[in-house]
């Protein structure tokens, strides 16, 4: 299980690329809540349902246990991108 900042597809799917077996989204529905109450709730979760639905179509994927490690060890490390732009 995975809890903690999530707040986006993307978040969602790196969790599960990390071997989260669920994803907590508390932060999402209480601000969907606080905001527009049920309607509000219905909101956010469509929205990242169907966030997660574009990323998993443009990714490639095509179910979600095609989401692993494989996924982010691929990415460049964002340290790494930094210094290669910086001029000391």
């Amino acid at each position: 299980m995975f809890d903690s900042g999530v707040r986006t597809a993307a978040d969602v799917a790196k969790a599960l690329a990390i071997g989260a077996k669920f994803v907590f989204i508390g932060r999402l529905w209480v601000w969907g809540l606080g905001i527009a109450g049920e309607h509000g709730v219905r909101h956010v979760l469509k929205s990242l349902l169907a966030e997660f639905d574009i990323l998993m179509e443009v990714g490639g994927f095509v179910k979600v246990d095609d989401f692993d490690r494989s996924c982010i060890d691929s990415l460049p490390n964002s340290s790494s991108l930094i210094a290669e732009h910086a001029a000391i």
